[in-house]
């Protein structure tokens, strides 16, 4: 296996997320994932969802365009980190992972849940 890029960024809501490389939470999802033998076309489960968030509080190393509740550029920090909606997270945590396959020359995520936010519905956060 070639080594996969440093960074990954993906746009969410008219944002771009910058993406690291979260061994913990990554290594939680693809062994929880890897027993199910899931088809592309089927959703994520519950117990794959739920470690999304952790994915993208490990991951995350920057952002673009993120604003916080006064419509101020919001600055990138573990303290704004954790103030970043649940369905932000799981956005970006799913597009971080369709991405990195998509890039390894693997298929899409075992499943692919529906982003719970269009974009232009998610909020500029």
């Amino acid at each position: 296996m070639r080594v996969s890029h440093l960074s990954i960024t993906v746009e969410i809501g008219g944002a771009e997320w910058v993406m690291g490389q979260p061994d913990h939470a990554l290594a939680r999802v693809v062994s929880t994932i890897a027993p199910l033998k899931l088809q592309p076309e089927d959703d994520l489960p519950p117990e794959v969802v739920a470690l999304l968030p952790d994915l993208f509080v490990e991951g995350v190393c920057g952002w673009r365009n993120v604003e916080g509740p006064d419509g101020q550029p919001l600055p990138f920090n573990s303290r704004h980190v954790a103030l970043i909606p649940t369905e932000i997270k799981l956005a970006v945590a799913q597009a971080y992972l369709t991405e990195r396959n998509r890039l390894q020359g693997e298929e899409r995520p075992p499943a692919v849940m529906p982003s719970p936010l269009s974009e232009a519905e998610a909020p500029a956060t």
